[in-house]
């Protein structure tokens, strides 16, 4: 997710905000369908929608991946991850003690996930360039399956060959993925196995270069995603509060 706004944008590449516009438009159309059968229709929530987290993974995937890409073409990499962390602790707060708390609660959610692992990589930035991607990419490959059903209590092959160790006594492992029985996040994106899929797309950045990125790839086509997909940070924060601003202003209208 881009942070800061950047006035010359000759060095971007384009179909990099393009995907992130595209992936952020999406976001708000599930979450819009979703606060809608939670504020305002009086039907239950449909199966269709709670069977769509397969996609929402796809979708947080990519932006997880998109986020690590993007730490090779900054220079403030450090202060970019406390901004993002800083902001997503905000969020925690809110959804605690200001929100509804219980079902809206985040503890550890995507944007916890990308500010932290920013820092990390930042922190450990000058280690990992002497790590080569031909290596390192398959190994973080292996470590996001097996631990992708950390957070369930599984390692293994989800789905096909899994050991379950259930949950843990600890209440502070939650941001690794290993939680305690009593532990909830609306929005829970822990750094295994994400952390894991975060460092692939570094190292993919590297080769995205400006003097390596295709021309296809680097041109923008389709100018109001790119747009989008500059500000993503801005519209992630925003949109939810303006859509339950406006589902409250329907519902007094309807109720």
């Amino acid at each position: 997710m881009n942070i800061f706004k950047k006035k010359d944008l000759t060095n971007r590449i384009g179909f990099i905000d393009e995907l992130r516009g595209a992936l952020i438009v999406l976001t708000v159309i599930y979450h819009a369908v979703y606060l809608y059968f939670s504020m305002i229709s009086t039907m239950a929530m449909p199966d269709w929608l709670t069977s769509l987290q397969p996609v929402v993974y796809v979708g947080a995937g990519l932006f997880i991946l998109v986020s690590g890409v993007c730490c090779n073409f900054s220079h403030n990499n450090f202060i970019r991850g406390l901004i993002c962390f800083g902001i997503a602790y905000a969020i925690t707060l809110i959804t605690t003690y200001l929100w509804n708390g219980g079902n809206d609660t985040i503890v550890w959610g995507i944007l916890h996930l990308i500010g932290f692992s920013i820092i990390l990589y930042d922190l450990f930035r000058k280690l990992l360039a002497k790590t080569k991607a031909v290596w390192m990419i398959p190994i973080l490959a292996v470590i996001f399956v097996v631990t992708f059903r950390l957070k369930d209590g599984y390692v293994g092959i989800p789905y096909l060959w899994e050991y379950y160790f259930g949950s843990v006594s600890s209440e502070i492992l939650f941001p690794f993925g290993l939680t305690a029985g009593n532990f909830f996040s609306a929005d829970y994106y822990p750094l295994l196995p994400w952390f894991a899929l975060f460092l692939i797309g570094t190292y993919v950045g590297r080769y995205l270069t400006p003097d390596k990125t295709p021309d296809f790839l680097k041109n923008t086509r389709v100018k109001p995603l790119a747009f989008l997909g500059r500000h993503t940070l801005i519209i992630y924060i925003v949109h939810v509060p303006v859509l339950i601003g406006i589902y409250k202003i329907i519902e007094l209208i309807i109720y």
